[in-house]
């Protein structure tokens, strides 16, 4: 569930990877969102400039790019503590489609 007090719960989880102070963790709670996808749901796809970086908290995702034939080449797992969406730093479209391979919860 989508809630402030999920994200204060999650937010230590990622604290470290953003360089996240305790006293943070407050006021960041409602500037984040909780995300669940379930398997075989598209996460990011070709193109798409995110609108945020993901953290993913359980569950599992692959990357993959269509190949000239049109077939779907997987070429990364991601799971717990990877993230999805960087080019949303930069504002550029993503390169691979993400897919839940499991039910997937991201922050």
């Amino acid at each position: 569930l989508n809630t402030r007090e999920n994200a204060v719960a999650a937010l230590p989880r990622i604290a470290g990877a953003v360089s996240l102070a305790a006293d943070d963790i407050e006021a960041l709670a409602g500037q984040v969102t909780l995300e669940r996808y379930g398997a075989g749901e598209t996460v990011q796809h070709v193109g798409e400039v995110p609108n945020g970086m993901r953290y993913i908290l359980d569950g599992t995702a692959t990357l993959s790019v269509a190949a000239r034939t049109g077939e779907e080449i997987a070429f990364a797992v991601l799971d717990r503590d990877d993230v999805l969406g960087l080019t949303a730093l930069t504002r550029q479209g993503v390169a691979a489609r993400a897919t839940a391979t499991s039910d997937l919860s991201v922050l």
